[in-house]
């Protein structure tokens, strides 16, 4: 199974090796590592040109970054698709490799976990986002799962649409509400951290 990783990054040079870092260092080796620039000003694609196992750079003026993350998607080939943002990490080494067992051993659409909200440098926890398993109209009373924990497969892409770049804020919530609530995929919650999800 591949697994397909989208960062998203714009004058990123500050954060972007723990992350680049993180995926290098995974003990499940099928990962398309795919990196979309919005034309960074900086040495973000000089760092990111040093490893060898991202496969597929862009860098063009995008609309945003839910825009920058379609483009990514798009891109991928992987039979599952999760979005790393260019100041988070995975929680170990091992994240992908649990991710990935999953989905070979149960019949799901996507899977969820828990993370952690840090510091910029991604050592301080200032929270901690535990979710649990989807019930119906969840979504009613703000509920969602957190996004760096969530790893879908291409085809519910393909087949229920990408973000929604009209949603400048929001379009995560509306598309996993479609996901989830709309179209009923069948999900999975893992009740493991997932993410590292820095705040600067």
């Amino acid at each position: 199974m591949k697994i397909s990783i989208i960062t998203a990054t714009y004058n990123s040079q500050n954060t972007i090796l723990d992350t680049l870092k993180c995926i290098e260092n995974q003990s499940y080796q099928n990962i398309e590592h795919i990196i979309v620039d919005g034309g960074s000003k900086d040495n973000t694609l000089s760092i990111v040109k040093e490893f060898t196992h991202v496969v597929k750079i862009i860098s063009e003026p995008d609309k945003g970054i839910y825009d920058a993350m379609n483009k990514g998607i798009n891109l991928s080939s992987g039979d599952v698709v999760g979005i790393l943002n260019s100041d988070d990490i995975y929680f170990n080494n091992d994240t992908i490799k649990d991710v990935v067992s999953h989905f070979v051993n149960n019949d799901i659409d996507l899977t969820y976990g828990n993370i952690l909200i840090t510091d910029k440098f991604l050592k301080k926890v200032k929270r901690n986002w535990m979710s649990n398993s989807f019930k119906k109209g969840s979504f009613k009373s703000g509920w969602h799962p957190p996004h760096p924990s969530l790893f879908v497969k291409k085809s519910i892409y393909n087949k229920f649409g990408l973000f929604n770049i009209k949603y400048e804020f929001c379009a995560d919530f509306d598309l996993m509400l479609r996901f989830f609530e709309i179209n009923k995929c069948k999900t999975m919650f893992i009740n493991n951290y997932i993410a590292k999800k820095g705040q600067h």
